[in-house]
């Protein structure tokens, strides 16, 4: 199969492949868009929709599981979203308490005065996201931006470090706030995160490990880290280790799709979603291993 196989170039022959497997013409044409777009190394997560259609987003830059702690946090209402741009990068497993504060923010902490910080960190303390509140409010823009982080694991921490060229911060490892330096942060163009109470996710655009390449090498860290990954996915042989190696490699390769899936009723949706699903699956597996002819013409001729 592998020797009579032929390499999917273009979109056009990777549609054909969707609409043969969701046996739907525009449903097939969408599929095949996205799964183009986001090419070999991308994840396409296939959700239930409520408009009754078909939908479909491509997340650009890097993706992680991330809310924003409270809604006085959201500085753009209209699309219910914490956007900060140009901004240093502190990142730590530290529930973020009033001490942690002190120690890196007070007029004796660890780090300068800085126009504006994000806070990567699995929870904040209420009297912490007051005080941040309080100092935004007297400077009139977003100078604290803290990031909820509840489910992320060690390893994905250090995606997130890799990406935005931040040290983490790991208190498991004995690491100390109070150790850190400026040297320590990492940096992001922007950050977009999501304003939803079912939902963790944050954009990250521009970060420090994604443009600049360590001195002599040839690939960013972040390319470094997806090839390892890569290599950690094939060995891998349990699915839904395969499945979460997929998510991180999309998280960190600028290529996150979303279809959403909607019809007039429960059954129907249902239906729609494992169709797409299924051709999704096709589109994967034809543009990392090709395609043959179908309906057990190839096995015939073989």
């Amino acid at each position: 199969l592998k020797e009579m196989s032929r390499e999917c170039g273009s979109l056009e022959e990777l549609t054909k492949i969707a609409i043969v497997s969701v046996e739907h013409e525009m449903y097939g044409k969408i599929i095949a868009e996205m799964a183009w777009k986001v090419g070999k190394g991308g994840y396409i997560d296939i959700l239930e929709g409520f408009k009754g259609e078909v939908e479909t987003e491509v997340i650009e830059g890097a993706r992680f599981p991330a809310k924003i702690p409270a809604k006085v946090f959201v500085n753009k209402i209209e699309r219910y979203e914490m956007e900060i741009t140009d901004t240093p990068v502190l990142l730590t497993n530290y529930i973020f308490d009033d001490i942690a504060m002190q120690t890196v923010f007070s007029e004796n902490g660890r780090l300068p005065p800085l126009p504006r910080i994000v806070i990567f960190a699995p929870d904040f303390k209420r009297s912490v996201l007051q005080n941040m509140a309080n100092i935004n409010r007297k400077h009139g823009i977003l100078t604290f931006a803290p990031v909820k982080v509840p489910s992320l694991k060690t390893m994905q921490f250090e995606d997130v470090a890799v990406y935005t060229g931040a040290t983490f911060i790991n208190k498991d490892q004995g690491m100390l706030l109070s150790q850190i330096t400026d040297k320590d942060l990492g940096f992001l163009s922007k950050l977009v995160v999501k304003d939803a109470d079912v939902r963790e996710d944050c954009v990250a655009i521009g970060g420090k490990g994604a443009r600049t390449p360590l001195e002599g090498a040839v690939e960013s860290p972040v390319q470094e880290r997806i090839e390892t990954l890569t290599a950690q996915l094939e060995e891998t042989r349990e699915e839904g280790q395969k499945n979460l190696l997929r998510r991180r490699i999309a998280g960190l390769h600028s290529a996150v799709g979303i279809i959403r899936v909607s019809a007039d009723s429960e059954a129907e949706t249902y239906y729609w979603k494992k169709k797409i699903e299924d051709a999704v699956y096709a589109c994967r597996a034809a543009l990392e291993e090709g395609y043959v002819k179908g309906g057990g013409l190839c096995l015939q001729e073989i």
